[in-house]
Parts: C-alpha cells; structure tokens; sequence
C-alpha cells in the first residue's frame, strides 16, 4: 500500500510538470522504461543491491525525455555562482521566454548515452544546467548567456541537430526565417524576370521597325503635289 501510495503520488508530481497535456501522455510512455535505461546501465554489482529502479530515477527520467524533447536546448557550465546570480539568472530567461534547470550528471549522461543525443551527454558534467524552450530563437538565449560571465557554453541543439558553441554563434547570427525566404524567392526569380524583360524588349525593337517600316511606306506612296 505504501509503495502504490508513493507511486500515486509521483505521477501526480509528473503530471503537474508536464503542464502541456501533449508532453503528459509522452512522459507517461517514457516513465518505466527511460528509469529502466538508467538503471540497467549500472555496474552489476550494483544493480544487484539496488533492485528496481527508484520512483525518484523514473521522477527524473521523464523530465530529461521531457527537457530534451523541446525544440531548442543548450548545455551551460557556470563557476562561482551565487544563489542571487542564479535567481537574476531565471528571470533573464523567462522574460526571454526560456527555461533552465539542472539535473544529476551521471544519470543525463547515462540516459542520453546511446541515442542521438549521446554527445550532448557526455558534455554535461562538473557544474552544468540546461536551457531549453519549445521556439528555436537561439540569438535570444546567447544575448542572456553573454550576460552572464560565469556561464560558459558547452553546446546544444536546435531541431534534431547537435551543434557546438561556435555553430550555434553562427546560427544566431542568421536572418530570419522570412528574410531568408524572401531572398530565396528573389533570387530563384531573378533569371525569369531577366528572360521576360528581354522577351518583352525584342517585341518592342520588332514592332517598332515595323511601325518605322509602314510609315515609309507610306511616305513613298503618297502622290508628289
């Protein structure tokens, strides 16, 4: 009884997490078997004592599948940081629509050891936090973490891509999306604007020594007074 009453209340803890009703259902599906993941990676020595996996590790679990799953992530290490930094810290990267949050080491890296995210992994170690959010606005973040002198970026991802801290400095310094496809568009159409005007320049020239041409015709056809 004890142990469904802990459960019961765990995945009441996870369902206020997940505010959003669509992540619920996900972190629900990763709940056992992400914990099951962390656990089996273990020595065996270990996995011998410890048994199950602890609500607290499947608790954890579902909050990194649920961290990683966001649109837009980055890995931060900061030094020295004082408990009123962190807090100036927060409320720079909600007003900039962001989040962050830190987790174990050992089990982030054991969980994302093996999958796409493996190398985001194994950058998270010492002091380290993530920063995620559900937009891909990376220029946003890299202003707050610029100032901010104690963090240093260690990398991230936008989409399902991995990208260093220098990748992600380019990235930033992008136009936008609707710029960028404006100049696409302009580009791909310059050639048929440039054949069409020099489609519509020879029907000038041509009915223009046509009209040359009747004029003198009639001219010479006119009697002498």
């Amino acid at each position: 009884k004890n142990c469904q009453k802990k459960q019961s209340i765990m995945l009441r803890l996870v369902h206020a997490r997940f505010a959003q009703p669509q992540r619920v259902a996900a972190a629900a599906r990763s709940f056992s078997a992400a914990a099951e993941a962390i656990h089996t990676t273990d020595s065996p020595s270990t996995r011998g004592r410890q048994g199950p996996p602890s609500l607290r590790k499947q608790y954890l679990a579902a909050r990194i599948h649920d961290t990683v799953s966001h649109k837009f992530l980055a890995v931060v290490q900061y030094a020295d940081i004082t408990a009123g930094e962190w807090h100036t810290l927060r409320h720079d990267l909600t007003q900039a629509g962001f989040h962050v949050t830190v987790f174990p080491n050992k089990i982030f890296s054991k969980l994302l050891k093996g999958s796409p995210l493996s190398d985001l992994g194994a950058q998270y170690m010492c002091s380290s936090a993530v920063i995620y959010a559900d937009r891909e606005d990376c220029k946003s973040c890299l202003s707050v973490v610029e100032k901010h002198p104690k963090l240093t970026l260690v990398g991230g991802k936008v989409g399902d891509v991995l990208l260093s801290p220098s990748q992600l400095l380019a990235y930033s310094n992008l136009p936008p999306l609707d710029v960028m496809r404006a100049a696409l568009v302009q580009t791909l159409s310059g050639p048929a604007a440039m054949l069409r005007q020099l489609l519509q320049a020879n029907q000038s020239r041509l009915v223009m020594s046509l009209r040359q041409h009747a004029d003198s015709d009639s001219t010479e056809s006119k009697p002498a007074s």
